[in-house]
């Protein structure tokens, strides 16, 4: 296999191969205010990618109502799944994987 270099994974030049797919987990507890720059920054850092941000909520406020707004702008795609239950970011793994876009590995 060709290998191409981090810029031009980056750029998405044509024809790069970008990889395996990614999805980033974000759990969220009240994190509202938080949102739009962390979509914003981890689009940035995953341009070129095929990637997606995947936000697992357990917030009292409108944390998932902000992650839907700024969804509908973003540069990749963004989802938002709100559990009524707080059940905290470290049951947040082994929940979410069967939510994601691509398949996972563990290590």
């Amino acid at each position: 296999m060709e290998r191409w270099s981090a810029h031009a994974l980056r750029v998405g030049i044509e024809g790069a191969d970008v990889g395996t797919p990614v999805t980033v987990i974000v759990p969220t507890f009240n994190e509202r205010d938080n949102v739009a720059e962390l979509v914003s920054r981890s689009a940035a850092a995953l341009a070129g990618y095929d990637a997606e941000i995947l936000f697992v909520d357990d917030s009292t406020d409108d944390t998932a109502a902000e992650v839907e707004r700024v969804a509908a702008d973003a540069a990749i795609p963004v989802r938002v799944i709100h559990r009524a239950e707080n059940t905290g970011a470290s049951a947040v793994p082994s929940w979410s994987g069967s939510k994601l876009r691509h398949p996972t590995s563990a290590s």
